[in-house]
């Protein structure tokens, strides 16, 4: 009997020798529990018996067992293993991934177990094993962000082992693609395109692809798969028919190969509005004080401000949060009659929910407007 080898506990341990003793083969017999191997003969036609008991299988706690050995069970090994998932060279977003295999055959008195090893070294010197009866393993740990090598290996009753299977690897990456310094297109007077949008995209596996996704005065989106050079990609808003007013909006996702995905900015889109004449020439002087909608709004990086002036005055345009607390002071002091508009950068602010406070000599205008981290 063994415990050291074998599939747990006790197990019967057969071993043939040569006319000197030297070891031409050993076998264990046995399950996840206790087995005693108590007489061995040898049958006429070269095989063995083996007469025991087992805890292991039968009906009750300790059954008799008789084990019969075919002649030829030096040389009866299981099939290798034919590995299904994950594929290799594939990339994943998640942590535990499932490790499936085809079942193996031959071998003597059925596949025992399987051994499923899995590591980040290809050398396989240092890797994390699990022993199962099934074709199916869930790492029960979440692994990291990393390349992973896998194989298995078949092991019939008797002992015998199966060749590895190939070697197979999956890289895991959980981590979304950055994107920065998206091009922040202005309002612009008489001219009608096309725009140029750049974006610097960096990710640690690989990018996928990188999409510009524009809309002309609230219509339907339109998507332009940007072209990348190193870490930097661009894409194209096309030319517009020339009119009185055209406001795009616009926005990029970015997707790598395991299929993670960002968006910028994360919710609403970036903005800007496209002019046949100037200001000065509509003549278009607002007949009392406003303050329009800040955009994009929700938004994560710069915030466009548009107000207007019946007249010469002295205004404020400041910051709350939602406490009614001063946060900053975009602009105080006089201003000309007309529409007006300024930039903020909210990416000193944290996420939350602000005010914008428009102060004129006849009244205050409230706006309120959410920043997204």
């Amino acid at each position: 009997m063994t415990e050291s080898f074998g599939a747990g506990g006790e197990d019967v341990w057969l071993i043939r020798t040569d006319s000197l003793g030297d070891t031409l083969w050993t076998r264990t017999f046995g399950g996840t529990e206790h087995e005693w191997g108590n007489s061995v003969q040898q049958t006429s036609d070269g095989g063995y018996i083996i007469a025991g008991n087992t805890m292991s299988y039968g009906a009750g706690r300790s059954d008799i067992w008789l084990i019969r050995m075919a002649p030829d069970v030096g040389i009866d090994t299981p099939s290798v293993p034919v590995l299904i998932n994950p594929d290799s060279g594939i990339a994943i977003n998640y942590n535990t991934p499932t490790f499936i295999w085809h079942r193996s055959t031959g071998g003597t008195g059925g596949i025992s177990y399987y051994t499923l090893q899995y590591t980040n070294d290809p050398s396989f010197i240092s890797a994390d094993s699990v022993n199962t009866a099934d074709t199916t393993v869930t790492s029960p740990i979440a692994l990291s962000d990393t390349i992973y090598y896998w194989r298995v290996q078949s092991i019939d009753s008797a002992g015998n082992k199966s060749d590895w299977s190939s070697i197979w690897s999956f890289v895991i990456d959980t981590t979304s693609p950055i994107i920065d310094s998206i091009t922040d297109l202005p309002d612009t007077v008489g001219f009608f395109g096309p725009f140029t949008v750049r974006t610097k995209v960096t990710d640690n596996l690989s990018i996928k692809d990188v999409v510009l996704y524009f809309r002309i005065n609230n219509g339907e989106w339109v998507a332009d798969t940007m072209v990348g050079s190193g870490n930097w990609y661009e894409g194209e808003i096309s030319e517009q028919t020339p009119a009185d007013t055209i406001i795009i909006d616009y926005y990029i996702t970015a997707s790598d190969f395991a299929d993670n995905l960002s968006r910028d900015p994360q919710t609403g889109s970036y903005s800007f509005t496209l002019f046949l004449t100037g200001i000065e020439e509509m003549r278009d002087i607002p007949d009392r004080f406003v303050l329009f909608a800040p955009r994009p709004n929700p938004s994560v990086g710069i915030v466009k401000i548009a107000y207007g002036l019946p007249e010469r005055a002295d205004i404020g345009l400041s910051i709350y949060d939602i406490q009614g607390r001063l946060v900053d002071v975009v602009y105080r002091g006089k201003r000309n009659a007309g529409y007006h508009k300024l930039k903020i950068d909210s990416r000193d602010l944290a996420s939350g929910i602000y005010f914008i406070r428009f102060q004129t000599p006849c009244s205050t205008y409230i706006e309120k407007l959410i920043i997204l981290r």
